[in-house]
Order: C-alpha cells, then structure tokens, then sequence
C-alpha cells in the first residue's frame, strides 16, 4: 500500500512538471506568433533564421518570407497571408475543375438524349456560346491592339469616329463574303448549285462528308445507299453537294461576322453612351442607343438597295441571289438586335443601380453601385417584361395584312430578337448583382474575378439545361393540338434566349481568361490579338463541321414538320448517321 502511494505521487509529480513546460513552451509560441503578426515588441518577434522560431516555420513559408521582404528581412507578416491567399486559390482551381469535368459530362447526355427535341435545345445552346467566343476573341484582340497606338489623352469624338469606320468594315466584309460564298454576283450561269451527288454519311470514318463517284454506288434510286471504296461497303446520302457545302460555309461565316459586326455597333453606341451630355441621364442613355439604332437600320436599308441593283451583275438572278439575300439579312438582324439590347441594358442598369458599366458590360472598379434585392429582382423583371412583350407583339400582328409587308416583317421579326437578347443581358447583370450581393463568391475573388466568372457561367449553363427539360414538356404538349403552333414558336424563342444568356456568360469568362493571360507577356496587346486569332482558326472548322452541321439539320427538321406535317429527309439522314 504504501509503495502504490509513493508510486502515484510520483507520476503525478512528473505529469504536474510535464503540463508545466507545456505551458511554457505554449507562452514562448505564442509570443513568436505575436512577433509574426506585429503586435509584439522588437525582442519578440520572430526571425526566420533564429533557433527559437526556425522550427514551427517551414522552409517554404521562410522562402517566401525572403521572396516577399528580401534577403535580410527578419520577420514577414505576410506569410499567414499568403498561405490564406493560396488556399482560396486551390478553392477556386477544384470548384473549376470540378464544375467542368460535370459540365462537359452533362453535355455528353444532352446531345445523345432520346428526345430529339433535347438534342436540338442542346446543340443550339453550343453552337451560339462557341460562335460568339470565337467572335468576342476576333473582335478584342483588334480592337486592343488599335486601342494601343491610340493616346491617352485623345478625344472621345475622334474615338467615336474611329468605332465608326471599323464598324462599316465589318458590316462590308459582311456583305462581300457572303456574296461571295454564294456566288451570287460573280459565278455567273455555269455553276448549277442544285446539281445532286453523293456524300459518304458513315460518321465513324474520317472521310465523312466527301464526295462519293457515282459509278461506286450500287443503287441510285432513294436518298440512302452504299458505295464500295477499297473494298469496304460504306454508307452514303443524295443531296445537292454545291448548294448544301455553300449554305453550311455562309451559315459560319454570316454568323460569326454578324456577331463582329454588332459588337463593332456596342463598340460605336457604347463610346456614345460614355460621352459628355449622355453619361449621366437615363433618357439620354436610351437616346444615344437610338440614334445607334437608326444609324444601323439606315444602313441596311441602302445595303438592300445595293444588293437589288447588283444581282443581275452575272447577267441571271436565280436561287443564288435568294440565298444570299436571306442570309445576309438574317444576318444584319442578328447584329442590331444585339447592339440595341446590350445598350439598352446599360441604360437599365444605371437606372437602377446609379453607374453606367463600362463598354465591356463591367462596372467600373472604383465605383460602388447601389445593390439590393430590390433592384436584382427589378432587373430581372424588367428583362422578362420586354421580352414578354415583344413576343405578343408578334403574335398579334403576324397574322394582319401588314405582316405581308418585306420591311414591316422584317422590322417585328428583329423586334422579336432583341426582346431575347434583352432578356439574356438582364439576366447576366441581374445574376452578376446578385452574387455581388449575397458575397458567395468572396472566397474566390468575387464576382467580377476570373473565377467568379467562370463560376456564374457554370450556373447559368447549368440553370439552362435544366430549363429546356420543361420546355420541352411545354412544347410536347403544344404538338398534340395539331392546329396550335403558336405555343412551340414561343418555346423555341425562349431557347434562343437561354442560348444567347449561355454564351453572353461564357463572354465574359474568356474575356477575363484572355486579359490574364496576355498581361503575363511583355507584349500583352500583340499578345492579345495573336492569341484570338490562333484559337479561332482550331476553333472555327470544328465548330462549323461537327456542331453549326448538327444545328442546321434539326432547324430544318423543325421548318418542314410545322409547314408540312412530316420528318424532313435532312433529319432522317441525320437519324441514319446517328445509327451508323
């Protein structure tokens, strides 16, 4: 017993000096850590090369002490800093990567999902977000590196005439590509667009969509067939060749000059905006965006004049000249309708907010608008009124006498399109106030950070592949009243609206992307444009072979099932590929 006694004060006697130089030890930590922070006197701070505090520093939170205050620097507030800054930055690099890989995933089940009306949603929303990055890259890099030759100090109106004079550049290599990939006024006769041959329609091989000789095909009656090359029986489709390779090079061409051409149009009406007499006034804001407007549609007017003396140039006017026509007018509506939605946006947006954003659709750094919820919901409201409202316009009016008229139609189709674009811009700046507001992307730099752009494009993609599932629902109800096609036109104009809202938010994230990387040249414009110019050139025979194709066959599939009430032989080819 009196051993046990002597052994237990004995171990309470060492745990007793144990907790004791714990304490100690804890005391001399923390008055290191006070010295690291720099609230403590000069005896206690902390030296990275001292004995005392060499040991709970690491050799890399030492090296970039020495990196951040030199050689003989002695302590480094900085270093808890920088570990906190670094590990945001692995928080943004896996929410990055993780939303991506299930973004790219996603998109793999839409384009194969069973309901044709999925794929086509699907495909279209792709198409519009690669078309206008491309563009966005062509048009930025230009346009900083004229920006760089241009003084600091230069007057705005001379600016002003200067987006002026790009913008007729890019609205006349509009109209001369297209006349010439048509061949509408210099071919002349002996070119026969509506010629039919043979394409190989088998997707797995590399030599899909060339052209088969006829002598290798075994039979030639249908629109389906097999040709033996090398031996191989290969799967094969009728179409006129010429015609179809001429629509899907004009279909790329006039999209992505359209989408140059009105960011040219933002460029002149946004310099507009920003100028003295007009900055400051919301009624002014949406005069300037007028007077923009009726500059553009003034143009287009003595553009189809043009056109319309020029046609019989080739000494005939056929299916070339309509081609040409259509497109290029489809794609001058694209281009104003994106001008006069963004401007008007802007406009919106300071009405609400009290700042006018910059060009780029940014608010400027060093002010701070007046966000709540309130205004968020107001600018989401204001989006959805337009476009609402532009759509019944439609709707009442497509049906009258003076919907028969070219300009009058014109005009309400146009009317339409901006309604939709409209809406896209309300709700990125609406989503873009709300993230600022509810700071859920403080921890990663925020919203307007490369990050938190990227972080908002996922969501809103994400928000748009969900929405199409229901208006899909919509739609499929719509068809079983065969008579009521009113209800599907307004479903598809809703997902034009949700493509341009995806590719307006993809916009922004790589127009961060690039500006981070080109600031890390020496040259950072030529970098800038050097950059834009090599990704477009991969990205645009991919975009217009393997996705404009796939949009095209199903827009069309659509146009011949409401006009005529049965699948187009282009979507049944389509179909036929998809087996093979």
């Amino acid at each position: 017993m009196r051993c046990s006694r002597l052994l237990l004060s004995a171990v309470v006697a060492c745990s007793t000096r144990t907790s004791v130089a714990e304490v100690q030890h804890g005391r001399r930590m923390s008055s290191a850590q006070a010295g690291v922070g720099g609230t403590g006197d000069q005896d206690d701070k902390c030296y990275p090369n001292n004995e005392t505090c060499a040991e709970p520093w690491s050799a890399a939170r030492i090296a970039y002490c020495k990196y951040r205050l030199g050689k003989e620097a002695e302590w480094c507030p900085e270093a808890e800093m920088g570990a906190t800054r670094q590990k945001k930055r692995d928080g943004a690099l896996s929410s990055m990567l993780i939303g991506s890989v299930v973004f790219v995933m996603s998109i793999f089940y839409l384009v194969n999902y069973r309901d044709d009306d999925i794929r086509r949603y699907t495909w279209q929303i792709l198409s519009t977000t690669v078309s206008i990055f491309t563009s966005v890259l062509i048009f930025s890099g230009i346009t900083e590196l004229w920006m760089f030759f241009v003084p600091g100090d230069t007057d705005d109106r001379i600016i002003l005439c200067v987006n002026v004079g790009f913008f007729f550049l890019w609205f006349i290599l509009l109209q001369i590509s297209i006349a010439v990939i048509s061949g509408a006024n210099c071919e002349g006769a002996g070119v026969k667009i509506d010629k039919e041959g043979w394409l190989i329609a088998d997707t797995m091989r590399a030599d899909y969509g060339e052209e088969v000789p006829e002598r290798e095909v075994r039979n030639l009656i249908g629109e389906k067939s097999v040709a033996v090359m090398d031996g191989v029986e290969v799967f094969v489709r009728r179409t006129k060749v010429i015609k179809e390779e001429r629509q899907s090079k004009m279909a790329c061409w006039a999209t992505l000059l359209a989408h140059l051409t009105g960011f040219a149009a933002i460029q002149v009406g946004g310099t507009l905006q920003h100028m003295e007499g007009f900055r400051d006034n919301f009624f002014m804001l949406l005069l300037a965006a007028v007077i923009n407007q009726i500059l553009i549609m003034g143009l287009f007017r003595v553009a189809n004049c043009v056109r319309a003396k020029t046609s019989a140039l080739d000494g005939v006017v056929d299916s070339r000249d309509e081609l040409y026509h259509d497109v290029v007018a489809e794609a001058e509506n694209d281009a104003a309708s994106l001008a006069i939605s963004f401007l008007t946006v802007q406009a919106l947006r300071f009405m609400l907010s009290g700042v006018l954003p910059k060009i780029s659709g940014i608010e400027p750094h060093h002010a701070k608008p007046a966000i709540d919820w309130p205004r968020i919901l107001g600018l989401y409201g204001l989006g959805l009124a337009i476009f609402v409202c532009t759509v019944l316009v439609y709707f009442l009016v497509r049906n009258t006498a003076s919907y028969k008229n070219v300009h009058f139609r014109r005009y309400i189709d146009m009317m339409k399109n901006q309604g939709a674009m409209t809406f896209a811009w309300c709700v990125l700046g609406a989503s873009g106030w709300q993230a600022q507001a509810s700071h859920v992307m403080d921890a990663i730099g925020g919203a307007h950070s490369m990050t938190g752009s990227l972080m908002l494009a996922l969501i809103l993609s994400f928000s748009a592949m969900i929405a199409i599932f229901g208006l899909d629902k919509i739609e499929d109800r719509s068809k079983e009243n065969r008579e009521d096609h009113q209800v599907g036109k307004l479903v598809r104009n809703v997902i034009t609206a949700l493509s341009i809202l995806v590719g307006f938010s993809w916009e922004h994230a790589f127009a961060h992307s690039i500006e981070a990387v080109s600031q890390q040249t020496s040259m950072p414009h030529l970098c800038h444009f050097c950059m834009g110019l090599l990704v477009a050139l991969s990205i645009i025979p991919a975009w217009r072979k393997y996705i404009l194709e796939k949009v095209m066959i199903h827009t069309q599939k659509v146009e011949d099932t409401s006009g005529h009430g049965e699948l187009s032989s282009h979507y049944e080819q389509l179909e036929f590929e998809d087996m093979t």
